[in-house]
């Protein structure tokens, strides 16, 4: 009986608390603050795939961290805002991510979340799931509702009123245009049968988080069948069908190319790999594919392989007295996420057997290029 009435006794207390906790005037207590948050993408540009597709939230995640512990998490589908995250008051870290697919985030601590990677991927390449990621965030939760990319009025604690930018993880390269203008050396002489279009050269990892997502992996990845054994050729080097494209003429509103990854080749000493958009096929003489004697002078020149085609890469946002580059932009020998590099190619004579060597400032390209937000680079490049 005695053991009853304590049990009972006990109870009254533990409710008797809990009431009190009610009425506390902003404790700093487990769930008593909530946010809500609104995003802004970058501005959509024509895909490769479907037209939007490269601006689209399939899935936004919302993590809240109190120090290195993970104290919420929120996905929503198609949607690019989440509210009512329930959290607590206090200092605390914002984490947002879009189309993470089936990334495993629950329960991450946030270094582990700083931490994470993603791959180059043939599904990028119709510009369905592009990642996209805003650098943590500090903020701080009072107790209540919390909002962030809200209008300033009505009720609540109003952390920003902008909505939260979030970019995407990769970058885009493209011929917008590839043009043949034969200089008077080879006019009416020589001409160029497109075939291919191939990122020669594209870093397989990124991180997702940082000042700048390049890490040190060492793993690259080509559209190419062909083993060049260059200059700028990658030790670890994977073929992959899903960056080649068959030719078809660019255009402003048809840009052909490919989604890649951060990829930094500034460095003045050592070897660098950078990455190179390429356009690949025939080079014909008076009309004809060459044979013989002149198969065989084209090889020598090392403007052809055995099969008399040729290749005329073109490094992206690479320094070269063949490009030029539009509204007094100055490349930086790197790929940037969020960045569309558009490349118009001019191609005045024959190109190169080795796509993947240093070409000489004498080639017979121009490339222009355009940058912007997304960032657009143009690039004009000659050949």
């Amino acid at each position: 009986m005695k053991k009853q009435s304590f049990f009972l006794l006990g109870l009254a207390a533990l409710a008797m608390t809990a009431c009190n906790k009610d009425n506390e005037a902003e404790p700093v207590t487990e769930g008593n603050a909530t946010i809500s948050v609104v995003l802004k993408t970058s501005n959509p540009n024509r895909a490769f795939g479907n037209a939007g597709d490269e601006s689209k939230v399939a899935k936004l995640t919302v993590m809240v961290y109190n120090g290195e512990q993970q104290e919420a998490i929120e996905s929503v589908e198609n949607a690019t805002k989440v509210e009512n995250i329930k959290c607590s008051a206090g200092q605390r870290t914002l984490v947002v991510m879009a189309n993470t697919g089936e990334m495993k985030l629950a329960g991450k601590t946030l270094a582990e979340v700083k931490a994470l990677t993603t791959e180059l991927t043939a599904e990028n390449q119709e510009a369905a799931g592009l990642i996209m990621t805003a650098e943590p965030k500090t903020i701080v939760l009072k107790a209540g509702k919390n909002y962030i990319g809200y209008s300033g009025t009505g009720e609540g604690n109003h952390i920003e009123n902008d909505a939260l930018k979030i970019k995407r993880v990769h970058a885009r390269m493209a011929f917008t245009e590839i043009k043949v203008q034969m200089s008077a050396a080879y006019d009416n002489i020589y001409t160029f049968v497109p075939e291919k279009i191939y990122g020669l050269i594209a870093k397989k990892q990124s991180n997702l988080f940082g000042a700048t997502l390049v890490n040190a992996d060492a793993n690259y990845l080509t559209g190419s069948l062909t083993t060049f054994n260059g200059a700028y050729t990658p030790t670890n080097y994977a073929n992959v069908p899903w960056l080649s494209r068959d030719y078809i003429a660019p255009t402003a509103d048809a840009p052909q190319g490919f989604y890649v990854l951060e990829n930094d080749y500034s460095a003045n000493s050592g070897t660098i790999h950078p990455t190179i958009l390429c356009v690949y096929g025939k080079l014909q003489k008076n009309g004809a594919d060459l044979t013989g004697t002149d198969l065989a002078a084209a090889q020598a020149a090392n403007w052809v392989d055995g099969q008399g085609k040729t290749y005329y890469p073109v490094l992206v946002n690479f320094n070269s007295n063949n490009y030029t580059y539009d509204n007094g932009y100055t490349p930086k020998n790197k790929i940037e996420r969020n960045h569309k590099y558009d490349i118009k190619l001019t191609i005045t004579g024959p190109g190169t057997n080795n796509p993947e060597n240093p070409i000489t400032e004498s080639a017979h390209l121009n490339v222009q290029c355009t940058v912007a937000e997304w960032v657009l680079v143009g690039q004009n490049a000659t050949w």
